[in-house]
């Protein structure tokens, strides 16, 4: 009868390739992992507009403005105020007037002349107004405008 050579299990010092082999691939894949992250965060940001080769340079610069920039506030002197109605400037481009009054959320659009109701609080009634794109203006108030006539009125 022949005896059936059984075999025992292999020691870590008997096969040192095995583990470093395995040692070997996470380094790799490791750095393969941190060179696809670094080259989504240096594609992600971006210069400032028409860095980029092949743009237009004449183009309307508006729509690569982030959003959450402010426009500059509404010219409280150019604003009319006279018995209850504002009188606005013309807005370059497609702008808005919003105007706020107190006890509202948000700011409604109005024409170029808006009637206020009777009874608002100077100091929370607010003028502003918007472009397309979300950008919005700085707020300033009835209070200011009202002020800003009565200057301007004593200067002519």
């Amino acid at each position: 009868m022949t005896v059936l050579r059984t075999t025992r299990p292999a020691l870590d010092h008997e096969h040192p390739g095995r583990h470093t082999q395995w040692l070997l691939g996470v380094p790799r894949t490791l750095m393969v992992w941190l060179g696809v992250v670094f080259l989504a965060a240096a594609g992600c940001s971006g210069g400032p507009p028409g860095s980029e080769t092949g743009t237009n340079s004449n183009s309307d610069p508006a729509p690569y403005r982030p959003i959450m920039r402010r426009l500059p506030l509404p010219a409280p002197d150019r604003i009319v105020y006279k018995a209850g109605t504002l009188t606005f400037y013309e807005l370059p481009g497609s702008g808005r007037w919003m105007v706020q009054v107190s006890g509202s959320e948000s700011p409604a659009p109005v024409g170029t002349d808006h009637r206020l109701p009777e009874g608002l609080d100077p100091h929370y009634t607010y003028v502003s107004y918007c472009r397309p794109g979300g950008q919005t203006s700085g707020r300033v108030t009835l209070a200011q405008i009202q002020a800003a006539g009565k200057d301007h009125d004593s200067s002519r």
